[in-house]
């Protein structure tokens, strides 16, 4: 579980952190970790962050022998921005900009927007009907399509999910 901790740390590090070289040194403190869920915080420049995440339990592609980075979901609290619980998915391979990821917990779907190897739930609507269902469910999937055409479906486990938005909350207020 501790090489998970900070698998997740240094990709998040990357994700949000600037490319400066006074920043790139430092890393958001892993905090706690409630069964598949790690929580993180950085209070660096430019903005405090306050996140859950967790690698998928179970992935899958329509070929065989792909190569593909990291795989992650977080949700993040930026408390000086106003942005409580955004879900992000880093895919770990660029996606193909015509067909946009989709995020499916349940019975529910959300389109999401993609940049490169990151993806986003559209609105921060849509972000807060996604975790009153992650808070509900047992898992969340994210299917997407790579630049070449592979389709790949990550199946995140939610076990850990609600208590680890608790330890965001108390972090972040």
């Amino acid at each position: 579980m501790s090489q998970l901790i900070v698998r997740i740390a240094l990709v998040a590090t990357m994700l949000s952190t600037p490319f400066v070289a006074a920043e790139a040194q430092q890393r958001p403190t892993a905090v706690e970790t409630f069964k598949d869920w790690s929580v993180f915080a950085d209070d660096s420049p430019p903005a405090k962050v306050c996140y859950a995440a967790t690698v998928p339990s179970e992935s899958e592609a329509n070929r065989e022998g792909i190569r593909r980075g990291d795989v992650f979901i977080f949700v993040s609290t930026y408390p000086e921005q106003d942005v409580r619980y955004e879900i992000s998915v880093k895919l770990g391979y660029p996606t193909d900009p015509q067909k946009p990821p989709r995020l499916e917990i349940g019975n529910q779907r959300f389109t999401m927007i993609s940049d490169g190897e990151e993806a986003w739930l559209e609105t921060p609507e849509d972000d807060s009907k996604a975790v009153a269902a992650m808070r509900a469910g047992s898992k969340a999937t994210v299917i997407a399509v790579s630049g070449r055409g592979t389709t790949t479906t990550d199946t995140f486990s939610l076990l850990g999910f609600t208590a680890s938005l608790k330890k965001v909350d108390d972090l972040c207020k």
